[in-house]
């Protein structure tokens, strides 16, 4: 699917928990890095964003680690 690109500035800056974000976003081609040469009539192509599975999951696991249940 084609989506409007998103270009960072300055994620280098970040800190380390902004940073991984950024790198996150990245990897997974969400996001480029701002250069200033950028053609912004470019789209490109990557996967939708939707992590509400996944941290679920993390929740779920966190909790039954701690002897929590959670009730369907």
């Amino acid at each position: 699917m084609n989506r409007k690109p998103v270009y960072v500035i300055g994620a280098e800056r970040c800190t380390w928990k902004f940073t991984d974000f950024h790198k996150s976003l990245q990897e997974r081609g969400a996001t480029r890095p701002f250069t200033g040469k950028e053609d912004i009539s470019e789209r490109w192509s990557y996967p939708p964003l939707n992590d509400t599975v996944e941290a679920s999951r993390r929740v779920i696991k966190a909790l039954t680690e701690h002897g929590w249940r959670l009730w369907p």
